[in-house]
């Protein structure tokens, strides 16, 4: 990214089409709801998830509803569980108060909603209900910002990497998107993967947590499950 870039450009620049896909689904049981003015609500949803082949992944993650979608959340209840479908992974963008530093974050939104009656949930040390066999799923297209970088772990070799995801908004817009995932083990994106490339990617949304400078920090970022590099 040039020093005159904003990330919307970049994402732009990234890519030779002007629709790329991005589209999923999730679910989960409420944690928190959250009200930012009339029509925008934000749900925190908390489930465990199949990873196939290893552990089951726990999640808790942000998901963004607007209009009467926001209007119905504001009648769940915690605890309740809720399947979001026909939904995408946006980065929002903002400046720091404090810092005056740009941040930003990834999360899913939502066009709409379903209760799921006779889920099974179980609860975790904390007290909160979790989905079990939840919904955590979201394809995405793009090109990638930069070369893959792979490191070993005690876990395996781990690949990041970064997808720009491009999508036309409603007024014609052009809304650019940076997705940062990461893939484990031997993979397509680590072995033919290059900066500008195409890919294809079938990942799941999900949180971790480190300590900076004695402060917790939370980043979110795709786990790919499976992917495929344009040759």
């Amino acid at each position: 990214m040039t020093q005159h870039q904003t990330p919307t450009q970049t994402a732009t620049n990234a890519r030779h089409t002007n629709y790329d896909m991005n589209q999923g689904m999730i679910s989960g049981c409420v944690i928190r709801t959250q009200q930012h003015g009339e029509d925008v609500v934000t749900l925190t949803l908390g489930g465990i998830t199949k990873r196939p082949g290893s552990k089951d992944v726990k999640f808790f993650e942000q998901v963004k509803l607007f209009g009467k979608a926001a209007k119905a959340a504001l009648s769940l209840e915690v605890g309740e569980a809720v399947l979001v479908n026909n939904a995408r992974i946006e980065q929002e963008r903002w400046v720091d108060k404090d810092s005056g530093q740009n941040r930003s974050k990834l999360i899913a939104r939502g066009l709409s909603f379903t209760r799921l009656q006779g889920a099974q949930a179980m609860q975790d040390e904390q007290g909160r209900l979790l989905l079990l066999d939840a919904m955590n799923e979201f394809h995405i297209s793009g090109r990638l910002l930069k070369d893959p970088e792979t490191r070993s772990t005690q876990y395996g070799p781990v690949t990041e990497f970064t997808v720009a995801s491009n999508r036309t908004g409603s007024q014609g817009e052009q809304e650019g998107h940076l997705i940062k995932c990461e893939m484990w083990g031997e993979n397509a994106i680590a072995r033919s993967g290059k900066q500008g490339g195409g890919v294809t990617v079938s990942i799941l949304l999900k949180t971790d947590r480190s300590v900076i400078q004695g402060q917790p920090r939370y980043f979110t970022k795709g786990e790919a499950r499976t992917a495929v590099v344009a040759l």
